[in-house]
């Protein structure tokens, strides 16, 4: 390991930065000197390369030292998402006291297959005192399973495999007895080592008993075998006869009003084929669904399989399977909302070409064929919404399918001609996930399309919780699908990438706009009045749009949800735009369109605005320009607070060309009278000392804070740099550079992203975090114990600045477009916005040196 000499002299090398970063924070914490560990730490968690699970974990345990238990339980949390198969994780959570559901992560110890003792000590521990009585892991290995078994009573053990070989099926048993030496065998409890031949077939179940009877409750994991991926062969034939029959196969679990609507929709589907239908119960301990499914049983082409055990969703479907002697076949989750003709539709979509395999409809949770939201999970539809998406999309899509890298179970219409070369789903991805691309990629690899039919719509529950099972169970099985097929994870990109159903989600997004109670469109806010304003509104329980103006390339507007990853819908701007425009928001129920008031805009846009019946608002949020001046002069008086001559022309001369540029919703707010809202004390202010009227919306007038705090200071000045800007930068830099000249003990500490990062920590006595999200800055600020903050940006994002200097109760030094009308706060820096960066920069040093000597 290098000493931290070495790699202090490799922090400014962008090539070992990342490494070293790790290294210095894991020698600070060794030292015990948590706070030096968590910035180190905490920066490799917000740059690139993106970081890894082990890193989360390391800032984690700075946290711990730091006694931020919930910001450790975060990360630890963070690093658990990443890598859920990472025994040392699973084993730091469940010791730190962070897991919520212990069981599972004992059961991630278990299966991985290189967990250490102590790991392995750990997790069973967990599942002794949950009352189990035995704890196995078996790891297939070509003809052979090998394993080892922990278990409590007896000194010996029976291990009864369910072999089948090709049509027959065989029990075979195994005594294992107890081995005294075996690296598990303390504390009472008996292990061993083990290996069972099973010659040329598979698997069916395992079960575990003593002597007397059967152990229960036990826990068996058994890895799935990765067995190598064949090359392509085409096996597809020529166009083959279509189907006259369709047997759709519904496995049962939970959920029984979802799965009564599931299957009172499929016994409405009306096709030129015949229909039948069979329900394989997977939960026969489950009393209302076994009733329910008796009860669909005597309609006609309805038939029940129960599964004697919870056999998972790969087998269930086999058994099924097994039954089918020809026709096509439907795989449909019991939380599918088919509408009416569906399955006729899938069927025409499947014989469009001879080399299709599969079929999968659109959905609002379907991954790759989600609409309006792409790859995620849209909310559920009312019924007669799920029908009109339907019938919109039956109209403009009708018979248009599009390649797919893969198919997707929930809704899954497979020819009888792919069914002739694979007719079963993997079994050995354990409790599911990813069978069906597995299923479907073999079928691609011999030769067939796996295709979506864009006309045809259903609605998909989905699953409303995410426990942590499940995610190491998505992770380990990835893992072993890209071992299978290793270019599927590229296809899949490549997909994203492309997007060919945007056209088909900004058809539904616009004629079929997302109603509801209240809605505000917010238009022209820059990135942090945005992020704030879509906060403040959603905790008063509306829903928000972002209207932006697109001035690169020819201009437009686009209508985007405030979700990140959500629906976008662009509009020209002209009246047919304009037109349209209009109607989706009334379509929307929109009540209310919220503007800033210093945004580019165009006089085309406001008289639009203006001639709309729902009630328009401007936001103001202190500064009257959106960039700070271009000072093209040196500072004539650079030690003074007030601005040189040369600095009140600069200033000025980009005032006026700003003004010329971004004053059209200014001028109609004067002379429409339209409401205006301010979003800070700051924007009060002003909207006072120019007498307009206006309703303020913000958390605090602050009156209330102070400064005084019992903490200790550690001469640290934070800097909140929302958004990284050339302006911004060249002031940060010119700062640090003084503070380092003058040699002030104060250590700077950059909150944000800057340009040039490394520029900016070679400069001087100074640290950058790397991006910060919105919610996580007042705990970034305590722990790098921040003592006085500086907001640099000259024209936007007061708002939060305010906030956290009132949370951490600190004073803070800003640039007050006010001029002196709002109230200062006691040790307060209010700086002129006209000065340049030479006389800020010097201000700003004498504030903070004289404070952290008070």
């Amino acid at each position: 390991m290098l000493s931290v000499e070495a790699a202090a002299h490799r922090f400014t090398n962008k090539d070992y930065h990342p490494t070293t970063l790790v290294r210095l924070a894991a020698h600070y914490l060794t030292r015990r000197e948590a706070a030096a560990a968590f910035m180190f730490a905490d920066r490799r968690c917000r740059i690139s390369p993106r970081a890894g699970a082990q890193d989360y974990v390391l800032r984690a345990l700075c946290l711990s030292a730091l006694d931020d238990r919930e910001a450790a339980r975060r990360d630890f949390m963070r690093a658990y998402e990443l890598d859920p198969t990472d025994a040392r994780i699973n084993q730091t959570i469940l010791e730190e006291g962070f897991a919520v559901e212990p069981i599972e992560l004992a059961q991630n110890i278990i299966a991985s297959p290189r967990a250490e003792e102590t790991a392995l000590d750990t997790a069973l521990n967990v599942f002794w005192q949950a009352a189990y009585q035995a704890v196995v892991h078996i790891s297939p290995q070509s003809n052979t399973l090998n394993g080892w078994a922990v278990w409590r009573g007896s000194d010996s053990m029976i291990l009864t495999l369910s072999l089948s070989d090709h049509d027959e099926v065989q029990a075979k048993e195994l005594i294992i007895e107890s081995d005294p030496h075996h690296r598990l065998s303390k504390g009472g409890l008996h292990a061993r080592d083990f290996a069972v031949a099973i010659g040329d077939g598979d698997h069916d179940s395992i079960r575990i008993s003593d002597p007397d009877g059967s152990f229960h409750p036990i826990f068996i994991h058994v890895d799935p075998p990765l067995k190598a991926q064949s090359p392509r062969v085409n096996h597809r034939t020529a166009q083959a006869p279509e189907a006259d029959l369709c047997t759709v196969v519904v496995p049962l679990y939970d959920d029984v009003d979802m799965t009564r609507v599931c299957l009172e929709h499929l016994k409405k589907q009306k096709a030129s084929i015949k229909i039948d239908c069979i329900l394989v119960n997977d939960n026969p301990g489950h009393v209302e669904l076994q009733a329910l499914a008796q009860e669909a049983q005597q309609d006609a082409g309805f038939r029940v399989v129960d599964n004697p055990e919870n056999l998972g969703f790969a087998r269930s479907i086999n058994r099924a399977l097994a039954q089918i002697e020809s026709g096509d076949v439907l795989l449909l989750n019991s939380d599918i909302i088919l509408p009416e003709g569906g399955v006729e539709r899938l069927h025409k979509a499947a014989y469009s070409a001879g080399d299709i395999a599969t079929v999968t409809p659109l959905t609002n949770n379907g991954e790759l064929t989600s609409v309006p939201a792409a790859f995620k999970a849209n909310p559920l539809k009312s019924l007669d919404e799920i029908e009109a998406i339907n019938a919109t999309l039956a109209k403009a899509n009708a018979g248009a399918i599009i390649t797919l890298p893969t198919g997707i179970g929930f809704c899954l219409y497979i020819k009888h001609a792919a069914l002739a070369v694979s007719n079963r789903l993997p079994d050995y991805y354990g409790r599911g996930y990813y069978e069906d691309v597995d299923f479907c990629l073999r079928l691609r690899d011999a030769g067939f399309r796996n295709v979506c039919a864009a006309d045809v719509y259903v609605g998909h529950k989905g699953s409303a919780s995410f426990k942590i099972s499940k995610r190491a169970l998505v992770v380990r099985n990835l893992r072993v699908l890209s071992a299978r097929f290793p270019d599927h994870s590229a296809e899949s990109a490549a997909f994203m990438k492309a997007d060919p159903l945007a056209e088909t989600r900004a058809l539904l997004a616009s004629a079929h706009p997302e109603k509801v109670d209240e809605a505000i469109v917010l238009f022209g806010a820059g990135s942090s009045l945005k992020t704030e304003r879509t906060a403040w509104l959603n905790a008063q329980g509306k829903t928000v749009f972002h209207l932006d103006l697109q001035q690169a390339g020819p201009c437009g507007l686009c209508l985007r949800s405030s979700d990140d990853d959500g629906w976008v819908i662009d509009f020209a701007c002209d009246p047919d735009g304009f037109s349209n425009l209009t109607a989706y928001l009334l379509r929307s129920n929109i009540k209310q369109i919220e503007l800033d008031a210093s945004a580019p805009c165009t006089k085309e846009f406001v008289d639009f605005i203006l001639e709309q019946p729902m009630e328009a608002t401007l936001l103001f949020d202190g500064a009257p320009i959106k960039a700070s001046p271009a000072y093209h002069h040196p500072c004539q008086s650079p030690g003074e607070g007030r601005p040189c001559a040369g600095c009140s022309d600069d200033f000025s001369k980009r005032m006026r060309a700003a003004t010329a540029q971004e004053s059209f919703i200014a001028m109609s707010m004067r002379s429409t009278g339209m409401r205006t809202v301010v979003t800070n004390r700051m924007a009060a202010a002003v909207a006072q000392k120019f007498r307009i009227e206006a309703t303020p919306e913000f958390r605090s007038d602050g009156s209330g804070m102070t400064t005084e705090s019992a903490r200790d200071v550690q001469n640290v000045l934070g800097i909140l740099n929302f958004k990284s800007a050339f302006e911004t930068e060249r002031l940060l830099l010119t700062l640090i550079q003084y503070i380092a000249h003058m040699r002030l003990d104060i250590r700077v500490v950059v909150i944000g992203n800057a340009l040039d990062d490394l520029r900016l920590m070679s400069a001087g006595n100074a640290f950058v975090t790397g991006f910060v999200p919105r919610d996580d800055y007042l705990d970034v600020l305590r722990n790098y114990q921040i003592d006085a903050l500086f907001f640099p940006h000259r024209w936007a994002g007061f708002t939060v600045a305010d906030r956290l200097s009132e949370d951490l109760a600190c004073p803070q030094a800003y640039f007050d477009w006010s001029f002196g009308a709002m109230s200062r706060r006691d040790h307060d820096l209010a700086i002129d916005p006209r000065v340049c960066d030479d006389a800020a920069s010097r201000q700003i040093a004498t504030w903070v040196h004289s404070l952290f000597r008070q």
